[in-house]
């Protein structure tokens, strides 16, 4: 699914799922192979100087991919970028994961959820 956002006159296409939401959703047709990557940019509000660690929690049947998996800051305020790729089969209605990013004091946790459709045909 594709958004379009006009502006200074210029539209630009982007996809649903590179909305820099804090969570990751996806979809598919029950028991079809699907591989979605979304981008995500961060901004560091914690410790001025810090480093996070991603764990994730895949939904069961998927794998789940951080690049990179870890996130160093230097600077409140400083923004960083990581991709997340996720592929698998989603074979039951819906699949709770999560994406925790951990410095050793703050934990910041994004859902992920995957579902799945029947076919109408």
């Amino acid at each position: 699914m594709n958004l379009f956002v006009l502006f200074n006159y210029t539209i630009f296409i982007i996809t649903v799922w590179d909305l820099n939401m804090p969570s990751f959703a996806l979809s598919t047709q029950s028991g079809k192979a699907i591989t979605r990557m979304f981008h995500r940019s961060v901004t560091n509000v914690g410790s001025p100087v810090s480093t996070y660690k991603a764990t994730v929690v895949a939904p069961p049947g998927l794998e789940v991919g951080v690049e990179p998996s870890v996130l160093t800051f230097k600077a409140l305020g400083q923004k960083q970028c990581f991709i997340m790729t996720i592929s698998g089969t989603i074979e039951k209605i819906v699949l709770p994961g999560s994406l925790v990013w951990d410095d050793g004091v703050y934990q910041v946790r994004s859902p992920i959820v995957a579902s799945s459709y029947l076919s109408s045909n």
